[in-house]
Order: structure tokens, then C-alpha cells, then sequence
């Protein structure tokens, strides 16, 4: 049910069923169809058409419990009829109920159930006429197609199926519009269903179910034609097409041309464009050239005179041709990724352009003079544009402009005059922008959103620029990220009373945040990820507040409180999410009620517990309840201090199949690792810090083909490691595709049978590694060939101990950093590095020459000697 509480925050609370059912439809694959309970679609119902709040609830009861029925147990059915109810008195719920359409066979095809159908064409039946044909259209996207809002909206107003009244414009209603098929779950996002109708409006894409997408195909019928679906047949008359090569004749695809109005190619990157593929249909407004290989827009382009929408990215050829410039009534062109070094000299002749995407057009440098005459321009997107130069009399008169992106733009230098007329702007992204002053800030009062990553020139410009930032009153989001000079933030952020989200990432040197970032009451996320310096006592901590910020959550115990605030974490439903002192936590049943299995948008989890701190609850006890959803690419675990893992974890790859990146820190009681090895998208493996592990082996890799993916792996202070075998235990070599392998103060590690794997190998402060020895069994294993790079640090062991370097035949280059003592017999050592191109030693302290023996070397052709550093090279 969906509330607002005092901060006008949008919060959706669901009963158990409800969370199930959102998450079983979460997981739905095209034309995988769950069943879920009536019980289930009755919760879903309820919640989509605000049951909870009506006064004639008691009256519908019975008729909701019948609709959920005819459902069939499928939560796309419950969800977009419960959307539709949502508007609908008494008497209109009991024609949905009776609906005839329930019981008649709304597709041809047997395989498509005809409750989902029936539900969604009752959806669409009740649909404002306008808004209809918006939905149709979205016919014109291939299956399973991210569908980008800008884009969209566009193509909607181009086809005149918005129609502005006097209190909304064309891009309001477009919105509306958007929130609409959203409730209906006609649109879907890669997020949770659970969010609220402010973050649909921030989102960038959209996509469709298939079946919704079979309901808008239906309903097209002759005015579509799909030529992936239809192959060579000739479609007659038809409104829309979907064709499958761009260098074919149009007459070939079509028999009429005449009433084609919108046409995409769709999978077109092996056959490069010809005009020929589009001309004869002179009546077009949305022409689609996104999946062409396009090596040079043809000339004929310019005698499509409806036209109003192109996009045609990453043309190849240097030039645009000057007769787009007929193109009168474009309102939408994307020119990105392209390689032009020039717009045609006439461009402002395109006087109802709205839209201009030029991003990624890395060889342009300048915009031709009557740019400035692009006076309907709203959104600009200059970003990678490298070389472009000298636009801010291009920009001076473009009053209507709401969205610049001059990301990257690394030669422009002056845009205080530019700026000075773009008051109407709401979004402004300046990140890697090294030329701009304080006066660039000033007067853009209706900006919502600011990017200054990286931005931030020197220590006297940021208390400038900041002061100033603090007066954007209207400000939802700002980065600052990446400023690594940027140590405070001015008291006068405070005064962001709109803002929502506050990007710190990576200001290495950011020491605090003023007091005033509490007072914020719309804040909801702060990010503050490797903020080094950071003192975290000023992060707020809104102990008494029913603000919650993320993704970093710092669980607090409550004096005389017998739970802690983890609870606030329960209706929260973030992609990223840090959770803090975990100590805190006073029993394994305040982290079962987060639910966080079913927080299906997370893809980043870190949890923390600080080390030797008093526990309220057992650590295994309390992380066996906080599960991870099965949408986890990235896991953090901190400060862990049982002696074992729960169940999840040491089922790791049923569990979390999707996992790319795991750190295991300061785990210092644990004596078993988790079968990581079988996790099948791992790529990062960082342990560190877990004294207890004696052993590496088979439990570790848990079954055969052990790390298939995994390209980098950081082990460190592990005190008591003693043994780590390369193999998985079934005589097979585990690590196929490792790059890169750092070992660091493992004193005790050594390695059994197999040499340490990775191409690239760091061994630092962990001499018995080097010291290692093993009988050859008769060939080279594919560890031992692999290793082309070994990087030697810290070692007190002498060179001429180094059995390693034996089992190495492939080693090309060899860095001895910090080492003691290099002295070796000169056959031994000829032997081992036979294969040896690059030798490099760097800070060996109390070494003034290479030994004699390192000299000799037959075959060195180039020798460098530098205080402290030599480097032989071979020829």
C-alpha cells in the first residue's frame, strides 16, 4: 500500500505475499510463467489498486478475491488489472469481474495464457484514448529491446500522438504517460517494483514483457510489419516496419510505401546502408538507423521532408552530408559515436530541433557559426567530445536548453559568457571538465541535477565554487566524486533542501562533512565509497530521524532498547547497500526481519562488523539470516568473527550464482573457506586477513573446473596459511584464465605439487614460497607455463634459494623489489632463467653492484644502471 510519511517520502508497505508474489514476477523470464497463490494475486491486487483506502472496501472483497481467481496465478495478470482498478468505482469492478473476455480466446497462438491476455487487454481497453496508441507503437521495438525514455518520448511526439493542453506540455504528458504504463507493468525496470513513482521519472530505460509485447503486435495487426517474423513476405500497406537488412531495395520489402511513417532496422551491423532501404517512403517520421553499419549517410536523406526523428550513430565517414539540412521538421537527431570532424555549415537551418546528440564524436573541434540558431534546442549532449573548442557563442542563445552534457570536453576553456543565458537549465554534467569558474554556476536556479566529478581545479576554486553550489536551491543530485584535492564540504550544502542524492566516492582526501548535511531531511543517498581520510563520526547519524540514508546504514543499539534501528532497513530497496557495525545488532531475528534475500535491486553488498567489539548476537548467527537476494554481482564481508559460515555460504554458487567480485577482510576466528571455486561469473578474489586458515585445498575449489573466470586474486596476512595446492583435489589444474596473483606476508605459505597460478605473480614478505620445492613429474604444468611475470618483495631468503625460479620454465620477466641478499651461483641461476627477457631490481638496500653472476649474462644487450636500480634486458 502505498503512503506518504511526514518527509512526503513514497513508501510501499506489502504483506508477506505480497513481497513473494513481487519477487517470483521479478524473476519471470519471457514467456516463463510462475504460479503464484489467488491469495498471492489478491495481495498484489490490493496493493496496485489502493484497496487498503477505500471506503467501499468491504463491498469489493469478494469481487477482488473472483479477479484475482481469473488471474490463473500469474502475477503480470494481477498486476496490471490491479493497476486499472485503481481508478474504477463498484460498478466497474463488477463489469471487469463478468467480463466476457475472461472466457474468449484472445490469441491464436496455444501457447500464450489467456488469463495474462485477458488481463492486460482489460487494462488496455480502459486505457485514455491518448494514451493507446502510445502503447501500440512500442510494437516497434524487437523483443526484449531497451527502450531509452528520451528516445521514446521523442518518437511519440514525432508521430503526433501527444496532443498539449494548456497546464502540460509535450514532454509532462510524455511523463505521465511513461508512470502510467509503469503502474500498468507495460513497462518494466531493471529495478524493484517496489520504488517509487519519483525514481520512475529519473529512469533511463524501459523494457517490455513479451507477452505485453505480443498484446501490442496484436493489436497492431497489418499496420506492422516484422521481417524477422515474416521473412521475405511483402507486407501490403502498413504503418510501421521492422526490417532485417539496410542495403536491400524498400519496394523488395514492401508493396506500398506510401503510408510507411516509421521504420527501424534492426540487426543491420554486417550490411552497410543504402539509401535505397528507406527513400521511396517519402512520408516517414521516425527513421531508425541504430543497428546499421552506417559508413556514409546517403544524400537521398534529404528528401524525406516529414521526417522528424533520425538516429544515426557511428557513421563512419568524416562528414555529414549538407542536404540533412532540409530536413525542416527534425526535431531529434543522434549523431553519436560518429566519426565527422564537422557538422554541415547550415545546421541551424534545423530551426524545431529539440534534441542533438553528438557524444562520443571525438574528432570534432568546433560548431559551425549558426549553431546559435538552434534556439528550440532542450537537450545537448556534448560529452567525449575531445577536441571541440570555442562554443559558447553556439551556446549563448539556446534560452531553451534543459539538459548540456559536456562530460569530457577537455579544450573548452570560457563558458562564463555561454552560461550567462541558460536559465532554464535543469541538468548540467561537467565531470572531467577542468575549465570553469564560479560564474558558471551563477543564475542556473532551476538546476535538479549537477555533476563536478573530477572537476575541481585547486583548493581556492572549490570553496568558491562550492559556496555557490550551496544556493541551488532546486539541486536533487550532486557528484562531487573523484576531487581527490577536495578536503571540506562549506556548511552551505545544508541549504540543498530538495537534495536526494550526494556523491562523494573517491575524494581520497575528504577529512568531513559539516554538520549541516543532517539537517537535509530529503537526503537519501550519501555516498562516501574510499573517502580514506574521512572522519566518519561527522557522517550523519539521524539516530531520531525517519531519514535513512544509503547506501552506507550504520546499525546503532539504543540504549536501554532491546533492538537495534536495522529495522529501518526493511522497506528499503537500494542497488548499492553498506550495513555497517554489525555488532550492534541484538538478535538473529532483527536481521531475518529486513527480509534482505528479498531485496531483489541489490547488486552490491558490503557487511561490516568491527573487530574485537562487543557482540550482542553470534556473527554466524546473524549472517545466516541476512542472505543475500540471488541479484548480488558484488559481496564485502568485514570483521566476521565466528569460527564458521552459515549454510548460504557454504552453498555459495546455488545461492549466488551471479556473484563477479568477492572480499573476505579480517576474519580472524574463521578456520574453513567457502567453496568459492564453483561461483561461475567470478572474476575478483580478495581474502584477507583470516589467521585461522591452515589449508588451501579441495573445499575451497568444491568440485572440479574450480574458478573458471577468475582473473585477479589478492591473498594477504594470512599468519597460519601453511599449504595451498594449485590443484582442485581431482588432479585438475583450478584458475584457467587467472592474470594476476598477489601473496602477501603468508611466512608460513608454501606450495604442494603445482607452482603458484597466474600469468602475473606477486609474492611479497613470504619467503617459503621461494623456497619451495617439488619433484618434476615428468612435464610442465599449465600453472608453471602460465606464469610469464614474478614480482619478489621484501624477501630475507638469498637469491640462490630460490627453488621457485626452477619450476618457472616460461618466466619472462623477473622484479626484485626491497630484497636482501642476491647472491647465487651462476650456474644454477643461468639454468633457472634461461627463458628470462627482463630483469629488473629496484631498492635493494646495502647492494651497491649486481652480483658477477647476474652480469655475465651472455645474451643481455642492453644494461642500465641507476642508484639503487639496474635493468638488464635481453636482445
Amino acid at each position: 500500500m502505498l503512503y506518504h510519511d511526514e518527509s512526503n517520502i513514497t513508501i510501499l508497505v506489502t504483506t508477506r505475499n505480497e513481497r513473494v508474489a513481487e519477487r517470483i514476477y521479478t524473476n519471470v523470464q519471457p514467456h516463463q510463467i510462475l504460479p503464484l497463490t489467488n491469495d498471492m494475486c489478491w495481495d498484489i491486487i490490493k496493493q496496485r489498486s489502493g484497496f487498503k483506502d477505500r471506503n467501499d472496501k468491504e463491498q469489493l472483497m469478494g469481487i477482488g478475491r473472483e479477479i484475482a481467481q481469473k488471474c490463473g496465478g500469474v502475477a503480470l495478470a494481477a498486476l496490471s488489472i490491479g493497476f486499472t482498478l485503481q481508478s474504477m468505482n463498484f460498478d466497474e469492478w463488477m463489469k471487469v469481474k463478468d467480463s466476457d473476455i475472461w472466457n474468449e480466446p484472445v490469441s491464436n497462438d496455444l501457447f500464450l495464457p489467456n488469463h495474462v491476455l485477458a488481463s492486460l487487454t482489460l487494462s488496455y481497453r480502459h486505457m485514455s484514448p491518448c494514451l493507446k496508441p502510445c502503447f501500440t507503437y512500442c510494437a516497434t521495438f524487437s523483443k526484449g529491446h531497451k527502450i531509452v525514455k528520451d528516445d521514446l518520448i521523442y518518437q511519440w511526439i514525432a508521430m503526433d500522438f501527444i496532443k498539449p493542453t494548456k497546464l502540460l506540455s509535450n514532454m509532462e504528458l510524455c511523463e505521465r504517460y511513461i508512470v502510467q504504463l509503469l503502474g500498468l507493468s507495460f513497462f518494466q525496470q531493471p529495478v524493484s517494483p517496489k520504488t517509487s513513482e519519483a525514481y520512475y521519472k529519473q529512469a533511463k530505460f524501459f523494457t517490455m514483457h513479451d507477452l505485453v509485447h505480443d498484446l501490442a503486435i496484436s493489436l497492431l495487426g497489418d499496420q506492422i510489419l516484422d521481417q524477422s517474423k515474416q521473412g521475405n513476405t511483402r507486407g501490403s500497406s502498413c504503418q510501421y516496419a521492422l526490417l532485417s537488412d539496410c542495403s536491400r531495395p524498400l519496394e523488395l520489402c514492401l508493396t506500398s510505401r506510401a503510408g510507411l511513417i516509421a521504420l527501424r532496422f534492426v540487426d543491420c551491423c554486417r550490411s552497410e546502408l543504402r539509401g535505397a532501404a528507406f527513400v521511396p517512403a517519402r512520408s516517414l517520421r521516425v527513421l531508425d538507423l541504430s543497428e546499421c553499419s552506417i559508413w556514409r549517410l546517403p544524400d537521398s536523406i534529404g528528401q524525406l521532408k516529414q521526417l522528424r526523428y533520425l538516429n544515426a550513430p557511428k557513421i563512419q565517414d568524416k562528414f555529414v552530408p549538407e542536404c540533412i539540412t532540409e530536413l525542416s521538421n527534425l526535431i531529434y537527431l543522434n549523431l553519436q559515436g560518429s566519426n565527422i570532424i564537422a557538422l554541415p555549415m547550415s545546421i541551424g537551418d534545423l530551426e524545431r530541433l529539440m534534441h542533438l546528440d553528438l557524444s562520443d564524436c571525438q574528432k570534432i573541434h568546433e560548431l559551425p557559426d549558426s549553431f546559435k540558431n538552434l534556439e528550440k534546442l532542450v537537450h545537448l549532449d556534448l560529452s567525449y567530445c575531445y577536441k571541440i573548442s570555442d562554443v559558447s557563442e553556439s551556446l549563448q542563445s539556446l534560452s531553451r536548453l534543459e539538459h548540456l552534457n559536456l562530460s569530457c570536453c577537455g579544450k573548452i576553456r570560457d563558458l562564463s559568457g555561454a552560461m550567462s543565458g541558460l536559465t532554464g537549465l535543469q541538468y548540467l554534467n561537467l565531470s572531467y571538465f577542468k575549465y570553469f569558474g564560479l560564474q558558471v554556476l551563477v543564475n542556473l536556479t532551476k538546476l535538479r541535477y549537477l555533476n563536478l566529478q573530477s572537476s575541481l581545479n585547486n583548493r581556492a576554486d572549490e570553496v568558491e565554487i562550492l559556496e555557490c553550489v550551496g544556493s541551488l536551491s532546486n539541486l536533487e543530485y550532486l557528484n562531487l566524486g573523484s576531487n581527490i584535492d577536495l578536503r571540506t564540504i562549506p556548511e552551505s550544502i545544508g541549504n540543498l533542501r530538495k537534495l536526494n542524492t550526494l556523491d562523494l566516492s573517491y575524494c581520497y582526501n575528504l577529512q568531513r562533512l559539516p554538520g549541516s548535511v543532517s539537517a537535509i531531511n530529503s537526503l537519501r543517498f550519501l555516498h562516501v565509497t574510499d573517502c580514506l581520510e574521512l572522519d566518519k563520526s561527522t557522517l550523519p547519524q539521524n539516530k531520531n530521524s525517519t531519514t535513512v540514508l544509503l547506501p552506507h546504514f550504520v546499525v546503532h543499539a539504543g540504549d536501554g532498547e532491546s533492538s537495534s534501528n536495522l529495522s529501518e532497513v526493511e522497506d528499503k530497496h537500494p542497488t548499492l547497500l553498506d550495513i555497517s557495525r554489525l555488532e550492534n545488532v541484538k538478535s538473529a531475528e532483527e536481521a531475518k526481519r529486513i527480509k534482505l534475500v528479498e531485496k531483489q535491486s541489490i547488486e552490491k553488498l558490503e557487511l561490516a562488523w568491527t573487530r574485537d567489539a562487543k557482540r550482542f548476537a553470534d556473527d554466524r548467527e546473524v549472517l545466516s539470516e541476512l542472505m543475500p537476494p540471488d541479484t548480488l554481482e558484488i559481496l564485502t564481508l568485514n570483521g566476521y568473527n565466528s569460527v564458521s559460515f552459515p549454510s548460504w555460504m557454504m552453498s555459495i554458487a546455488t545461492y549466488l550464482p551471479r556473484l563477479r567480485d568477492v572480499t573476505l577482510g579480517d576474519l580472524p576466528s574463521c578456520n574453513v573457506l567457502p567453496p568459492l571455486g564453483q561461483l561461475p561469473n567470478l572474476e575478483w578474489l580478495e581474502i584477507d586477513g583470516m589467521g585461522s586458515i591452515r589449508k588451501i585445498d579441495g573445499g575451497f575449489y568444491g568440485g572440479r573446473s574450480a574458478f573458471p573466470r577468475l582473473q585477479e586474486f589478492e591473498i594477504s596476512r594470512m599468519d597460519c596459511l601453511e599449504e595451498w595446492n594449485a590443484e582442485d583435489g581431482l588432479n585438475e589444474l583450478a584458475f584457467p584464465e587467472l592474470w594476476w596473483l598477489s601473496i602477501n606476508r603468508c611466512p608460513l605459505l608454501r606450495f604442494k605439487a603445482c607452482s603458484p597460478p597466474g600469468k602475473h605473480v606477486i609474492i611479497d614478505s613470504s619467503d617459503q614460497i621461494l623456497l619451495s620445492s617439488w619433484e618434476n613429474r615428468g612435464h610442465v604444468s599449465a600453472s608453471s607455463a602460465a606464469t610469464k611475470r614474478l614480482c619478489v618483495k621484501c624477501s630475507e631468503a638469498p637469491l640462490h634459494k630460490w627453488n621457485l625460479l626452477r619450476h618457472l620454465p616460461c618466466l619472462t620477466r623477473l622484479e626484485i623489489i626491497d630484497c636482501r641478499d642476491l647472491t647465487c651461483g651462476p650456474t644454477d641461476l643461468l639454468q633457472c632463467i634461461s627463458s628470462l627477457q627482463e630483469l629488473i631490481v629496484l631498492d635493494c638496500k646495502g647492494i651497491k653492484t649486481l652480483p658477477e653472476s647476474i652480469q655475465q649474462l651472455s645474451d643481455v644487450s642492453k644494461f642500465m644502471a641507476v642508484p639503487n636500480m639496474w635493468r638488464c634486458r635481453r636482445g
